[in-house]
């Protein structure tokens, strides 16, 4: 059985860099969240969704989606979902010690 390195499978994957300033915030989620289906059959479209959401706290956006997601597949998912929202905080101002 061949044994795969930790280093071959790093250096398989591609990099993206973006600016990620103060204020940001990173949405990371599994399939089950963009593959949850309408009772009509259509994927939740996340990205659309979340453009239209007015402006949150993590918290608050994650509440928002959860029950976005839920109304749009009938309260039933049929797969595991998973949601992490990250946001840059402020650089905190330098005190003098």
């Amino acid at each position: 059985m061949p044994r795969a390195s930790a280093r071959g499978a790093l250096a398989a994957l591609d990099v993206d860099r973006f600016v990620f300033g103060p204020g940001d915030m990173l949405v990371l989620y599994t399939d089950g969240v963009i593959e949850a289906r309408s009772p009509a059959g259509d994927f939740y479209p996340l990205a659309e969704r979340v453009a239209t959401f007015p402006a949150a706290d993590p918290g608050t956006l994650l509440r928002h989606i959860h029950r976005d997601l839920l109304a749009h597949t009938g309260d039933h998912l049929a797969d595991d979902a998973a949601l992490l929202i990250l946001e840059r905080l402020p650089e905190a101002p330098e005190t003098a010690h």
